[in-house]
């Protein structure tokens, strides 16, 4: 997973994450403080995932996407 996306960032509904190979990867989503929020996936396919964003309350967070012992982070600003 050399490059990953982010998109629509900041998102307000929903957001998309694309890489080359998302398959079984774990994907979590934390505030701040570092503690997991609801994730509610609304698809995801073998290079992409997305991720329902209306019930968040505004502010930053943090997409950590573990997959064969690699952890890669993403900033996402929720509107």
């Amino acid at each position: 997973m050399t490059s990953i996306k982010v998109f629509p960032n900041p998102a307000s509904s929903y957001c998309t994450i694309e890489a080359n190979n998302l398959t079984d990867a774990k994907v979590r989503l934390t505030d701040l403080m570092g503690r997991s929020v609801a994730l509610s996936i609304i698809s995801q396919s073998e290079s992409s995932i997305s991720i329902n964003t209306e019930n968040l309350d505004s502010g930053i967070y943090f997409i950590v996407i573990n997959k064969e012992e690699v952890v890669t982070t993403r900033k996402l600003i929720v509107e």
